[in-house]
């Protein structure tokens, strides 16, 4: 609605529209984040951050438990003035989100 900003495309929503959503939220002057928590290997996270980015998505997550090196990758992907935010420990017990990597947007 007109009264809100902020949009939250999580896993289920991407692979059934992906950038269709992401486009007609855009279109309305709405942002998007893609909570979609990526745990994989630096190369294909980083991907997945660029091609996010290009669609306009201003916010999205990445699991802690991908490593540091995984984590850096996804930030190096877009640098500042974007987001990547963590998602739990590797056990799934202790939250972690809310750390930021990057610059907000």
């Amino acid at each position: 609605g007109d009264g809100v900003t902020w949009y939250k495309i999580g896993p289920v929503l991407h692979v059934a529209a992906g950038e269709t959503v992401i486009r007609a939220l855009l279109e309305r002057g709405k942002r998007v984040f893609l909570d979609c928590k990526w745990h994989d290997i630096p190369n294909t996270v980083a991907g997945a951050v660029t091609a996010a980015a290009r669609a306009g998505v201003a916010l999205a997550t990445v699991h802690l438990a991908g490593g540091e090196r995984m984590l850096a990758a996804a930030v190096a992907a877009r640098g500042r003035g974007w987001w990547c935010r963590t998602g739990a420990n590797a056990s799934g017990d202790r939250p972690v989100s809310g750390r930021t990597f990057s610059g907000p947007p």
